[in-house]
């Protein structure tokens, strides 16, 4: 029976839990992909962040960075940190990822606060970044805090289930996965204890479909100063 490891690219999710990671261990190991925690909430950046980044793009492997969502802080400055600390993105990046979990953190805030304040980020960061964020949550998460909102289906899932089954439990409304968290205790080469295993739905020429394209990664300031300067130039040259 087919497992887990046997779909799509094989990749990892670090944070400064890892620490001091060997990537070129990392890569000769299979891995494919790589995402790496930013941000959390309006003041916390990871310390590990940059050395993750450079580390993984030395060796050629994919990057995208994550935020880790607290819903009980300002979303305007949890996007100000997270666009802060990881923009402009630069072409070859993979998409932003909104990390939300930890349903304790959720309790006292009602069903459309919590839909609000995951749709703002979303789209805030959207609109800086020039690139549609991903959302990384559990199949739980996505009916028991969300209520399976209608808003999710413009996103991209990236599910965390732990499971040796062929496949992860996809929640309403999303009808597929991007990524699949399906371990959160495998052991692999070059990482300190346990790592967190992902996979890819899709093949590499997927993976590099999904990249960051030159002018997609642009900030909202950078696009529209563009578009005035060629306006300027059409009418003046």
């Amino acid at each position: 029976m087919a497992t887990a490891a046997r779909v799509g690219l094989f990749g990892l999710d670090v944070s400064h839990w890892q620490g001091q990671v060997d990537w070129k261990q990392v890569k000769d190991a299979g891995v494919e992909f790589v995402y790496v925690k930013a941000t959390e909430g309006i003041g916390y950046v990871d310390s590990w962040y940059d050395r993750h980044i450079a580390g993984a793009k030395a060796v050629g492997l994919p990057c995208g960075s994550y935020h880790f969502f607290q819903p009980t802080e300002s979303v305007a400055k949890q996007v100000e940190n997270f666009v802060h600390r990881v923009g402009p993105l630069k072409a070859g990046d993979l998409p932003p990822v909104l990390d939300v979990e930890m349903p304790p953190d959720w309790s006292g805030i009602n069903v459309s606060e919590r839909i609000k304040g995951v749709s703002d980020w979303l789209a805030a960061v959207e609109q800086q970044l020039g690139v549609t964020p991903i959302i990384y949550m559990s199949p739980s998460f996505a009916g028991d805090e969300l209520d399976h909102a209608a808003f999710l289906k413009k996103y991209q899932l990236w599910v965390a289930h732990y499971t040796l089954a062929t496949a992860p439990t996809v929640p309403a409304p999303f009808t597929s996965w991007l990524f699949w968290q399906y371990s959160e205790t495998t052991a692999v080469p070059g990482v300190q204890g346990h790592a967190n295993v992902n996979r890819f739905n899709g093949t590499l020429d997927d993976l590099k479909q999904l990249m960051i394209k030159g002018a997609a990664n642009q900030t909202l300031t950078e696009r529209i100063t563009s578009s005035v300067q060629g306006l300027f130039n059409r009418l003046f040259k």
